[in-house]
């Protein structure tokens, strides 16, 4: 049937099967030799040889595809895909190979460090309880049940086999859909197999080179929002049973792994669940069941969301509260926090410049400050008349504008959108009024996405991976609404006909080109590398830590979150000597719990950086009260990355006269500082004293090392 209907779809299979087979091989052995798969096309540099691959691949393909075998090959499989279990099978098939390559073009990591946080809290869970995990984002039943896991077998890599487990069946429920969607159209198998595995490598790549606990669940509640929106498909009661139960459990998995997201998936899921009923409604049958599933499937998710969070270990309100005050700081408005409003919260700029570095070793750092602040902020930007509102609107676009130009990655997803966009145009065009369910699905969907990202921006909460958590279903959602037929639709005029293929197919090329923009922008695909230089920093770090395991290390390393995040690092090999400081002063902890500023001074402390502007801004802050302080560098780690050893300058009550330490010459009158002096290179320098006004600076010593001054104003030579 469909050789009669699609005569051009052997040869058209054997070309796309060749340059599929090409760019897959490329991909995988583009990072082994240093070659990238993308920059010498764009660069004019095409090789012969790579020319000379890709020709035969397409001629081998075309060959195969003009055999009398190779045709009965696709037939067979055609029929075969008019079953619902043939379906599966090639989604599970296509979702495998894109396991494989993924595998081989990237090397997998935790996109934050909150994902090792949560790592080992929970595997702790089987020596101290759901307690040690009171500060993870994750749900407590989802911890104790992977804390379960652990206490089996401590050395197992449960939480990653959780995340590619979940990637691995939510992909595997997507390309069912697709193929559904596809194969309902009459296509051959092998366009829903093409989408389902460009889907996979251009926009869920991302997922596997850099694993969070933010996005495999948004990829969970795309695939449960994805089997409804293509419930009608199953044509037996069973199959809708068991299609139901799926989505339940997708829900759990989306929900429990983050409520944040599951909150945001709920809102495509429920646009799916809006088209069922609008679709069940005109065609008059199953619309009750189609309620009662959606009604079912979210209580059964939200139940065992609430079991795990009121039944299993209850949340101490208190702590809950800190955290709650705390994340809207740190997450939400620390970029937009001014130190004039900490100031009119009693905070000192010092202190108030360290905050924003994620710095609470002070006893003035507490819940009712953070909320103080929070309420002055929101009282400065309290504006009156709709002149106002218009502004604020139009400075959110501005925002998200220059959010998605700074990030390639993010503009790639949004074209994507915008090539399913051209692509519904297309259906409704084809269709005409009868796919005016799937008009009002698109545009809830594209509206909803809009809607999102503006109120994240708004929020002051706009990493990638927040961009992921709403992008991700919208795509897929958009995606199988252009995919829909109506049933019985009419046949259209030839224009209109023309018109919906140039949209379809200008659609189908900016949503190859994105996809392609995506897998070029992922990190470490396509490029020579390996685990070692991936987590070269890690490595440094766990020597340094098992060089020092007697003291104690307070690191302030957040900007490079390729440090601590290999998921295949044994759980035994991460260093519990290291702290950061943004957690050992964390204000939902007891006080008794807690680290305060005087820890840099003691003895075996030693403080790690990336940023030479975070660590002045310490000595600034610490000179307030406790006088000169210096900082003598013990390790360089990677880019930026320095490890200091703090001392206060004090040579005694009452003393008057100069002190030297570390190559630093201070004169004292009564115990004060006056003002002080260091040699380098053969010139003196002179600086201020330590105080209130003083700041730090880095300078380079004689041989090399690094010592920081307390320079007030300037250095002026003698």
């Amino acid at each position: 049937m469909t050789e009669r209907r699609y005569p051009w779809a052997a040869a058209l299979t054997g070309l796309m099967a060749g340059l599929i087979a090409f760019l897959a091989v490329e991909s995988a052995v583009a990072r082994r030799v240093g070659l990238d798969l993308f920059l010498p096309i764009a660069e004019g540099v095409f090789l012969p040889g790579r020319l000379a691959r890709l020709c035969a691949f397409l001629v081998l393909g075309f060959a195969l595809s003009l055999t009398d075998k190779g045709r009965a090959m696709l037939a067979a499989w055609d029929r075969a895909c008019q079953k619902d279990r043939y379906r599966w099978l090639t989604a599970a098939v296509v979702t495998a190979l894109f396991f494989a390559w993924a595998l081989r073009v990237t090397v997998l990591a935790y996109m934050t460090m909150d994902d090792t946080t949560f790592l080992l809290a929970i595997a702790q869970v089987p020596e101290k309880g759901l307690d040690a995990t009171s500060g993870v984002f994750s749900s407590q039943l989802l911890s104790w049940a992977l804390g379960k896991l652990y206490g089996l077998y401590p050395d197992g890599y449960w939480y990653l086999g959780f995340h590619l487990t979940v990637l691995l069946c939510s992909l595997t429920v997507i390309g069912r859909c697709i193929l559904l969607r596809t194969c309902g159209r009459g296509w051959p198998a092998w366009t829903g197999a093409a989408i389902q595995a460009g889907l996979c490598g251009g926009l869920f790549l991302y997922c596997f080179a850099a694993i969070s606990f933010t996005v495999t669940p948004a990829v969970a509640g795309s695939a449960a929002m994805a089997l409804t929106f293509c419930r009608d498909g199953n044509r037996t009661t069973g199959r809708r049973v068991w299609s139901d139960i799926a989505v339940a459990v997708l829900l759990v998995l989306s929900i429990l792994q983050r409520r944040q997201t599951g909150r945001a998936v709920l809102c495509f899921w429920a646009v799916a669940v809006g088209y069922q009923l609008v679709r069940m409604g005109l065609a008059r049958a199953g619309w009750g069941r189609t309620a009662l599933f959606a009604a079912a499937s979210l209580a059964i998710a939200l139940g065992v969301t609430a079991v795990g969070r009121a039944v299993i270990v209850p949340v101490d309100p208190a702590y809950s509260q800190a955290e709650n005050y705390r994340s809207r700081i740190v997450d939400y408005l620390n970029d937009e926090l001014t130190l004039e409003e900490y100031e009119q919260a009693g905070i000192s700029r010092e202190l108030a410049t360290l905050i924003h570095g994620w710095f609470f070793m002070d006893e003035q750092v507490t819940t009712d400050l953070f909320r103080d602040v929070i309420n002055i902020h929101y009282q400065n930007q309290t504006g009156g008349g709709d002149a106002s509102a218009l502004s604020r609107a139009g400075g959110l676009l501005a925002r998200l504008a220059g959010y998605v130009r700074a990030d390639r990655q993010m503009s790639a997803r949004l074209g994507f959108l915008f090539a399913m966009v051209l692509c519904c145009a297309a259906a409704l065009i084809r269709f005409g009024r009868r796919w005016w369910p799937e008009l009002l699905c698109a545009l809830c969907g594209l509206g909803g996405t809009g809607i999102l990202l503006l109120y994240l921006v708004d929020r002051g909460r706009f990493p990638l991976r927040v961009f992921l958590v709403v992008t991700l279903p919208a795509a897929v959602l958009l995606l199988l609404t252009a995919l829909t037929a109506p049933a019985q639709a009419d046949a259209p005029a030839l224009s209109r006909r023309r018109a919906a293929g140039t949209l379809a197919a200008l659609g189908a090329a900016a949503a190859v080109v994105c996809c392609a923009l995506c897998v070029y922008t992922t990190p470490r695909a396509a490029e020579a590398v390996t685990r070692s230089d991936v987590f070269a920093l890690q490595s440094a770090i766990d020597g340094l830590a098992a060089s020092n395991e007697n003291k104690l290390i307070i690191s302030s390393v957040y900007d490079n979150h390729e440090a601590n995040t290999d998921p295949l690092c044994p759980l035994g090999d991460y260093p519990d000597n290291i702290v950061q400081w943004g957690y050992c002063g964390d204000t939902a902890k007891a006080p008794e719990d807690r680290l305060y500023a005087d820890a840099f001074l003691r003895d075996g402390v030693l403080v790690m950086n990336d940023r030479f502007s975070t660590l002045a801004a310490l000595l600034q802050y610490l000179s307030v009260d406790y006088g000169p302080v210096q900082a003598t560098l013990e390790a360089q780690l990677g880019e930026g990355v320095t490890v200091t050893d703090i001392d206060a300058v004090s040579p005694g009550e009452g003393y008057t006269g100069w002190y030297e330490l570390g190559g630093m010459t201070y004169y004292f009158r009564d115990g004060q500082a006056l003002t002080g002096q260091q040699t380098i290179g053969g010139k003196t320098y002179t600086f201020a004293p330590a105080g209130s006004e003083a700041q730090f600076m880095p300078v380079a010593g004689e041989d090399g090392a690094v010592v920081y001054t307390t320079d007030a104003y300037s250095l002026m030579e003698d």
